[in-house]
């Protein structure tokens, strides 16, 4: 397949800004067998951390019932778990005030152990743009998550195929992608 010039553009634009984010591999702790899993939040923030299921559970718990497609048939679950804006507020993304809606030059790369990756611009994630009450889940139906989506999963509200549902969550890396 071959890409136009402006996706060429984005290819190249978004692996150096993973490059000069700070992306690096899991840590040593987190590829362990039996290693509790945990979420590095890293990139253009100025409080990287490191989550746990724990600490996504301390966090206020919101619950949304969505309905997607799956392998061409419609279902529908209720996810339990903490505001994905929520946790990037608490990392401190380092806008610049100077520039008008500076944010709206960010893109957030959502990775999970399995290698499946997703891709969100910061406008659909932040509540006074797009307003989407994405999760970082740890419940669905009222049970915890299984080991093939778990133990945190992010959830998209409004995706109709689940596509960026990001299973076995790892990484969230924040990038400026804009001038």
């Amino acid at each position: 397949m071959k890409l136009n010039a402006p996706a060429r553009l984005l290819g190249l634009l978004l692996s150096s800004a993973i490059t000069t984010a700070g992306a690096q591999s899991p840590p040593a702790d987190m590829t362990r067998l039996g290693a509790a899993p945990s979420v590095v939040v890293t990139g253009a923030v100025s409080q990287p951390m490191t989550l746990t299921l724990e600490a996504v559970r301390a966090l206020p718990a919101q619950t949304v019932t969505l309905s997607s497609t799956a392998a061409g048939q419609p279902v529908q679950h209720s996810y339990t778990g903490a505001l994905l804006s929520d946790v990037l507020k608490a990392a401190k993304p380092t806008f610049r005030p100077e520039i008008k809606n500076d944010a709206l030059r960010y893109a957030l790369l959502a990775s999970g152990r399995d290698g499946y990756s997703a891709l969100f611009s910061w406008g659909e994630l932040d509540p006074g743009f797009g307003n989407r009450a994405v999760l970082i889940a740890y419940a669905q139906d009222g049970q915890p998550l299984d080991a093939v989506n778990g133990p945190l999963r992010l959830v998209v509200p409004g995706d109709g195929k689940a596509g960026r549902y990001v299973s076995t969550l790892s990484r969230l890396v924040l990038l400026r992608v804009g001038p």
